[in-house]
């Protein structure tokens, strides 16, 4: 399940485990990465409850070998000039960013035309590949509105595509876990249980920035530097009346 760019991760524990958007692949939101019951392989760590996925990021060699030249695919602009424009074939993953620098030429038959006003930067538009790796290039101006798009490759394996039509809205009409993994020790490499034959379906998590044990930050009112109290949970102990003492302010 994918919520407040958190993608929640079954690691057998009461409570699921995450993978941070930010922390993934930059400026490609969590729900471009992965999928309601994908199974994925990663890093847990056991106390930030993350797991890490980055080294399990498809090459771009590996994920961009489907196109042909010809095809029309998906691109994202990540700069735009007057008479320039730079577009994104795939991110930075474990290799660098894929991308094809295209002129007015190529995106416009009107020399007047400023890029500027046909396309802006993270829009996601359709190019048809002129030639492949190792320098790609890519052409606009004779791509027809009803051609077929391939689809765009995904950043792991079994996962969404990175780049889809932007009317495009992605609808989960059950929810479910994310994926089952093996935990093994606070902080080890995971990788998905094939003998695993649960799938708990995962409440919506809230995503909440402060810590689980959150402490209480007070000042003394009497100009002392603030300071930390750790709340603690001990067996009950009859109350008794403490001496009296400065007054506080928490907050």
């Amino acid at each position: 399940m994918v919520i407040a760019g958190r993608a929640l991760v079954d690691v057998g524990n009461m409570l699921p485990a995450a993978i941070a958007e930010e922390l993934t692949v930059e400026d490609v939101p969590i729900e471009r990465i992965v999928t309601a019951g994908q199974r994925i392989t990663g890093w847990y760590d056991a106390e930030t409850n993350r797991v890490d996925v980055t080294e399990s990021l498809r090459a771009a060699g590996e994920a961009l070998a489907a196109y042909a030249v010809g095809d029309v695919i998906f691109t994202k602009v990540a700069m735009v000039k007057g008479s320039k424009a730079e577009l994104v074939l795939f991110p930075k993953t474990s290799t660098p960013a894929v991308t094809a620098t295209v002129l007015r030429a190529d995106v416009t038959t009107n020399p007047a035309d400023d890029l500027r006003t046909l396309m802006t930067v993270g829009e996601v538009i359709p190019a048809r590949v002129v030639t492949t790796a190792p320098k790609w290039s890519l052409i606009l101006n004779d791509v027809d509105d009803d051609e077929p798009i391939v689809e765009a490759p995904s950043l792991l394996v079994g996962g969404p595509p990175w780049l889809v039509e932007e009317d495009e809205v992605l609808v989960d009409d059950e929810p479910q876990a994310l994926l089952l993994l093996r935990r093994r020790s606070p902080y080890q490499r995971l990788s998905p249980n094939p003998r695993s034959s649960r799938n708990p379906l995962l409440r919506h998590q809230p995503r909440n920035p402060r810590r689980r044990f959150r402490a209480l930050r007070c000042s003394t009112g009497t100009g002392d530097a603030p300071f930390r109290q750790r709340l603690d949970v001990r067996h009950h102990q009859p109350h008794r009346p403490s001496p009296p003492s400065p007054r506080r302010h928490c907050f």
